[in-house]
């Protein structure tokens, strides 16, 4: 079938039983354009300006650390301040640790008071075999046929396993961990590892849409951003959806990517990469390409390839990082201000190419 106002565009769907197909043929805009016109959406208002403490301090956070922080971007427009992995006890106990003694809702309120939205990182289908949870409900976690427990990964130097979203007493578990956060006053949640929630296949899936989908029900008035997720089974339910790997502070995970061919380990190279094959989605969701680098300090990638990543942010309205402020010199920190407070005109000139300002980008060295 032709579709109106799309002349060189032709469009064909069926059913086969299983499910139904879309098929397209024509340029690759306007293909994809059509495709997404058919997914699930949701797009609430612009993408939010956030500083998320991941890439800065990663795991080495505390209360003292993250109040100090709110201090020193208090001259900057962000709107999200969001604590991120190592306030946490374990995974799957979500209660402060140690290094928050006033806990989180302290925190939370320390964040509004500086006129910012509080944000919290949450993993809430991952667990490993020496967290509380694990040894307190072994029979939540997701096994195989064998009864073995199915691998999940592997991260902080052990083995993950998933709690089995097809259980009910594991989503009321998730739902009850959201509620508490947004009790706290976190309203805008990063849920990090969902593919825990969709292992191992095509079943899982269908879990991981009920599950999450009853995770949006109870976060009606929070911003969700999706992360670790599969993609088109989030339309829908998240408001940004981190469609790449994680950034990091260099351009190539050599040691995974060379020598073990795995490109997904943290990079600039391959989260760039499969951020731009994914911009089309950004019809249906808030598409979240990762944090911006405008440091040098602790720093290994080039001007021109952090130009890169600004660029996408700048293309998608997604702005993030987390760059402290202290850590910038002077014509780093002015080029963050202008990246958070100016709205800079993007055009795409071709699939590899994008013009930013009066700036033209190249990212064909990733594709």
């Amino acid at each position: 079938a032709r579709v109106r106002g799309e002349e060189d565009l032709l469009l064909g769907r069926y059913a086969d039983g299983e499910g139904e197909w879309f098929l397209a043929y024509g340029g690759e805009a306007e293909v994809f354009a059509a495709y997404s016109r058919l997914l699930p959406g949701r797009l609430p208002g612009r993408p939010p300006r956030v500083f998320c403490t991941w890439y800065s301090h990663y795991t080495g956070i505390s209360e003292a650390l993250l109040l100090a922080l709110l201090e020193e971007i208090g001259d900057y427009p962000f709107e999200v301040f969001q604590v991120d992995d190592g306030w946490q006890r374990a995974l799957g106990d979500w209660e402060a640790n140690e290094k928050f003694p006033r806990g989180m809702a302290f925190l939370a309120e320390a964040i509004r008071r500086k006129g910012l939205r509080p944000g919290l990182w949450l993993a809430p289908f991952l667990v490993t075999a020496d967290s509380p949870l694990y040894r307190k409900r072994p029979e939540w976690v997701l096994r195989d046929q064998e009864g073995r427990p199915l691998p999940a990964g592997f991260n902080w130097g052990k083995p993950l396993l998933a709690l089995d979203a097809g259980k009910e007493e594991v989503v009321e578990f998730a739902v009850e961990l959201l509620r508490k956060a947004m009790g706290w006053g976190y309203d805008y949640l990063k849920l990090d590892f969902l593919y825990a929630a969709a292992l191992p296949g095509a079943e899982g899936e269908r879990r991981y849409r009920e599950a999450l989908g009853r995770l949006r029900q109870v976060a009606e008035g929070a911003y969700l951003l999706f992360c670790g997720a599969p993609v088109l089974a989030s339309l829908g339910l998240a408001d940004g959806l981190r469609v790449g790997p994680d950034v990091a502070p260099y351009w190539d995970n050599e040691d995974r990517s060379h020598f073990l061919a795995d490109p997904t380990g943290p990079g600039l190279k391959n989260a760039l990469r499969a951020s731009l094959h994914r911009l089309w989605l950004s019809e249906n969701v808030h598409v979240d390409p990762d944090v911006a680098y405008f440091r040098t300090r602790f720093n290994l990638l080039r001007p021109e390839e952090m130009r890169l990543q600004e660029g996408l942010a700048h293309l998608t309205g997604f702005k993030a990082t987390s760059d402290p402020p202290s850590w910038l010199l002077p014509e780093e920190r002015a080029r963050l201000l202008a990246f958070l407070s100016q709205e800079v005109p993007v055009r795409r000139l071709s699939p590899y190419r994008l013009q930013v300002g009066e700036e033209v980008l190249d990212y064909a060295c990733v594709l």
